[in-house]
């Protein structure tokens, strides 16, 4: 009977341990870097710039320039239209993320660089990042203040925030990166940047986090009753 009751424990151990290893592969996807936006290739005036690298069970939209023209200068997503003074809400760049159903994004970094030109008395140097949870219709939320402070004109800074404090989400999450000219004229030229001929320390925008599995109801439900048979076997045991 003692030897009959080791069996049964050693058997019930071994299922338990099945079933974690089984939730464990059920629930992680993808890690590290989901999304790239390839600054290091763009050319011409495009507002928007389609994503690469994108992680299986994510969709990640173009990124986009919004309430400025884009500058066709190689290697670089830019304008000259930035605003004096205060963030200007209506200009910025923005992209979406957005998981299938049934998983969820788990975010960890944003990364890239920015850099600027300095002609006269114009000087974009102020960059806020925000991220949403609803596309800006009443979320909004500030994850990181950037400066150029201290940076020469033509050369870049690398960026790497974390946004841990969104969580993981099972929406669509959208950000935007906004940008200040602290100068008095405006027209100074900046964004962002991987150009090879810069100085500084270029990128491209990374995003980091991780994939994962959302459980259907009926799955919690069953892992539950599982948990449960499982410990009513090892009372019964001893």
């Amino acid at each position: 009977m003692k030897q009959m009751n080791m069996i049964m424990k050693r058997r019930t151990a071994h299922w338990i341990s099945a079933t974690g290893m089984g939730l464990g592969l059920l629930a992680t996807v993808a890690h590290a870097q989901i999304v790239t936006y390839p600054i290091s290739i763009t050319s011409g005036s495009s507002p928007n710039l389609a994503a690469t690298g994108v992680s299986s069970h994510v969709t990640a939209s173009d990124l986009t320039l919004v309430g400025m023209g884009r500058v066709a200068f190689t290697q670089t997503f830019s304008s000259s239209g930035w605003p004096v003074g205060s963030i200007d809400t209506g200009k910025y760049f923005q992209f979406s993320v957005t998981p299938d159903s049934g998983y969820a994004v788990t975010y960890s970094t944003l990364t890239y660089s920015l850099f600027r030109t300095q002609f006269e008395t114009t000087d974009v140097k102020t960059w806020e990042l925000r991220a949403s949870l609803d596309g800006f219709s009443s979320s909004n939320i500030l994850l990181a203040n950037n400066s150029l402070t201290g940076v020469s004109s033509l050369e870049m800074k690398l960026f790497s925030n974390n946004i841990s404090a969104l969580g993981t989400q099972p929406g669509q999450v959208t950000f935007r990166l906004y940008g200040q000219d602290d100068g008095t004229t405006g027209g100074g030229l900046a964004g962002l940047a991987n150009r090879t001929d810069f100085a500084g320390t270029g990128s491209n925008v990374l995003l980091g986090g991780s994939v994962s599995a959302v459980p259907e109801v009926e799955q919690i439900g069953m892992i539950a009753a599982a948990g449960l048979l499982a410990f009513g076997i090892l009372r019964r045991t001893r």
